[in-house]
């Protein structure tokens, strides 16, 4: 019954292409094991994957 939206959507998935940012896909990957396996809150561990996304992401700024 937990599943039962899951499996459903999943027909339809399509595999998020995140390969060019292997820091994003790291981070991704680690929320989602966290939630599914360890039972972590979902808002959480996605904003910690979306901050560590981000961080990675950012271009630096040289000083004026």
């Amino acid at each position: 019954p937990k599943m039962k939206v899951f499996l459903a959507q999943l027909r339809s998935a399509h595999p998020m292409l995140i390969e060019a940012f292997p820091e994003a896909a790291l981070a991704y990957e680690i929320a989602l094991k966290a939630v599914l396996i360890d039972g972590a809150d979902p808002v959480q561990a996605f904003k910690v994957a979306q901050d560590k996304a981000q961080q990675a992401a950012a271009v630096p700024v040289a000083p004026a």
